[in-house]
């Protein structure tokens, strides 16, 4: 997806630090851990809060690893 009023070259760099922070979310320290959870779920308010945040818990927890499959 990408974000209204955002042009394609932020939307792009909107999905890199995206992914950049999955791929070092085992390193970040838990304060921040949860910070980020929070603004990530606060995000989109048009859905429902409890089925975003249970989303995004799955799709860290199902990508937990994939930063060793970076070289």
């Amino acid at each position: 997806g990408t974000t209204p009023g955002l042009a394609p070259a932020e939307n792009n760099i909107l999905r890199c630090l995206g992914a950049a922070v999955v791929l070092a979310w085992n390193e970040l320290p838990m304060p921040v851990q949860r910070t980020l959870f929070r603004h990530a779920t606060a995000v989109n308010e048009s859905y429902d809060p409890a089925r975003v945040k249970t989303a995004i818990a799955r799709f860290l927890h199902l990508h937990k690893d994939d930063e060793n499959d970076v070289p």
